[in-house]
């Protein structure tokens, strides 16, 4: 073969490894110890994105809603096991590296409420979002439709905001175009750092997922 063929074949080459080389750097990015937003409208793929991660976590995952991981499905809490962990009064114990997974956590907590009741639940997922990284090294994804149904005691703590643009299925593989904030203000405004991620096959957000390599 000519130069200029094994020259063709290297460009093909990284081409095709360019988007898994990527999508390795911003797993990482999402697997830092500490908790995160995922933001998008609904149908997007917010849900999609948490469970591909989830996929690739070593250790436990913990959800009150069953999500499947490799072979087994996901260890089931209730989020008042996260809402009163800080007040003793929790019933489930956390391990050292468990990933938490809470979809349509507004749902449960209204950022707006200011009735006693939920000002102290508001708070206490705000503490607990603080104890990740002190108490035990976790990851928590929090999921909501925009960020600001997450209470702002939690805002404030979490590592980043991602936001889900758009999830495509392309044959075997889907990607995600993803937006990553450090904070809340910045959200849905232009920024000069936008990422993507391809993963496995995406059977729906109940769920199914396919490894991300």
């Amino acid at each position: 073969m000519p130069w200029y063929g094994y020259l063709l074949l290297g460009v093909i080459l990284l081409i095709i490894l360019y988007p898994f080389l990527i999508t390795r750097k911003n797993i990482k990015i999402l697997q830092r110890v500490g908790s995160y937003i995922i933001s998008a409208p609904p149908r997007t793929g917010k849900s999609a994105l948490a469970c591909c991660l989830a996929q690739k976590h070593k250790d436990r995952v913990v959800s009150p809603i069953p999500i499947k991981v490799r072979n087994e499905y996901s260890y089931r809490c209730s989020y008042d096991d996260v809402f009163k962990f800080n007040q003793l009064n929790s019933n489930y114990a956390f391990k050292e590296n468990d990933m938490l997974v809470f979809d349509e956590l507004g749902l449960k907590i209204n950022s707006n409420d200011l009735s006693p009741e939920f000002k102290e639940t508001q708070e206490s997922l705000g503490m607990f979002c603080k104890l990740i990284g002190h108490n035990f090294n976790g990851i928590m994804y929090m999921i909501e439709q925009h960020p600001d149904r997450i209470p702002k005691q939690a805002r404030e703590k979490v590592e980043y905001i991602v936001q889900v643009k758009r999830m495509r299925i392309l044959l075997f593989l889907v990607k995600f175009k993803l937006n990553i904030y450090t904070n809340v203000e910045d959200y849905n405004k232009v920024v000069l750092s936008k990422r993507q991620m391809v993963v496995g096959p995406v059977v729906g957000p109940h769920l199914n997922i396919g490894h991300i390599p």
